[in-house]
């Protein structure tokens, strides 16, 4: 059968390699007919494209760029826009994913105004990162939502079940 296989950067070919095996009851083998490169995979063509993650506590900074490998932000230290623009050529990243939920922090006019919306019960939520997510991610990007939430953003039914009130 043939095969894309990768030989560096810049450097695919399609291969013959053998066929599969079925060695396990559970394999099965699927014949594809049609594929493409995963966008996750991009950076095997065309070089280096970094994970960040970007957080406020020094020790979580610390454990994930030791454990998980990721470049890291801490956003009460740098203008988070910039640093990602400067890090992506000026277009903002490709993805960005959102996994802290309705616990999402931030300091100054938006987290005033976050504040002020919860306590006239028009969100429940705290909805910054996934606002920045969405700000900061190129057009044509993806946002991803992982952060658990538990009931309206901005009037947005993130976590809400049912019928929701609006008035």
């Amino acid at each position: 059968m043939r095969a894309l296989t990768w030989n560096g950067v810049n450097d695919l070919t399609v291969e013959r390699v053998p066929d599969p095996q079925i060695i396990n009851r559970q394999d099965a083998i699927v014949k594809v007919r049609l594929s493409s490169v995963c966008g996750s995979d991009l950076h095997l063509i065309g070089g280096y494209m970094p994970a960040i993650a970007i957080d406020r506590f020094p020790e979580r900074l610390a454990m994930t760029a030791e454990h998980v490998g990721c470049e890291t932000i801490d956003y009460t230290q740098t203008d988070v826009s910039g640093e990602l623009l400067e890090r992506s050529g000026g277009r903002g990243p490709d993805v960005c994913i959102e996994a802290v939920g309705m616990e999402a922090h931030t300091d100054g006019p938006v987290n005033l105004y976050d504040k002020a919306k919860q306590q006239l019960r028009l969100e429940s939520d705290r909805p910054s990162a996934l606002r920045e997510a969405i700000y900061y991610c190129r057009k044509g990007g993806s946002v991803f939502c992982l952060g658990v939430f538990g009931g309206l953003i901005d009037k947005f039914p993130m976590g809400a079940r049912g019928k929701v009130q609006t008035s």
